[in-house]
């Protein structure tokens, strides 16, 4: 993902840097001027993501290996609960997750495109015909990336039981780690939804981006044999801040 966004940021650098040399700061000028800015920190950004992937690249090998010995609660340190996912759970998460995703990016991308246009337009002092088509590639690229990484998920590397084991500050869920506090990735609501199928434990996490912080949904299956120990961990994941709870 962080290649991908660097690419992104040198072909944006690319168009918005001679664009503004030739029209310089003055009507299309700024749409360049806005280009350059975002693509050199989405460059930034995607470097920095590319190096901090290499990083944990080394430990997922060491979890996936856990998990296919069986000592997959021995990768991650405070582990609160653990349990396994039947087929039956985890095939109907599969669903469940595909229409989930679908449905949030449209609701994301129509937000995008209208906000986006929109402080292009007085910020920049953009006319509707230039904005709209620059938001709408953006928010594309945003949602197709989006989608991607949720859904990567849903992809079981060969002989990793089907299991969840979740710590303070990561989780594992069939052999993959997720961060869910770190220097980057702040987790600050977590909540069981019972009436989803199958219930779904769901961590609502921030980082920051060029534009402010953002967030996201990352959202574990739990079989009805493990009810108690998700709502557990719902409850009890913030033990020092009860208003985060819910």
């Amino acid at each position: 993902m962080g290649a991908v966004v660097a690419f992104l940021g040198l072909i944006f650098s690319i168009i918005g840097l001679p664009g503004l040399i030739e029209e310089g700061f003055s009507g299309a000028g700024w749409i360049f001027l806005a280009l350059l800015l975002s693509g050199g920190l989405m460059l930034f950004g995607g470097i920095q993501m590319f190096m901090q992937a290499q990083a944990d690249a080394k430990h997922q090998q060491a979890v996936e290996a856990a998990a296919k010995s069986g000592q997959v609660t021995t990768a991650i340190p405070d582990v609160m609960a653990h349990w396994n996912l039947d087929t039956p759970t985890w095939e109907a998460f599969k669903i469940n997750e595909k229409k989930y995703r679908t449905s949030d990016n449209r609701y994301f991308l129509a937000a995008f495109l209208i906000l986006g246009t929109l402080i292009l337009m007085f910020s920049r002092s953009a006319p509707i015909f230039i904005a709209a088509p620059i938001v709408l590639v953006i928010g594309i690229i945003t949602i197709t990336a989006r989608k991607s990484v949720a859904l990567k998920k849903l992809i079981v590397a060969p002989a990793v039981p089907l299991s969840v084991t979740i710590g303070r500050k990561q989780l594992i869920m069939n052999g993959v780690l997720y961060h869910l506090q770190s220097d980057r990735i702040s987790t600050r609501k977590v909540r069981l939804l019972t009436e989803e199928t199958p219930m779904i434990l769901e961590f609502t996490q921030y980082w920051p981006t060029r534009r402010g912080e953002t967030f996201d949904e990352l959202r574990i299956p739990v079989p009805t044999y493990a009810q108690a120990e998700a709502q557990k961990v719902a409850d009890n994941f913030f033990p020092a801040s009860p208003e985060h709870h819910g």
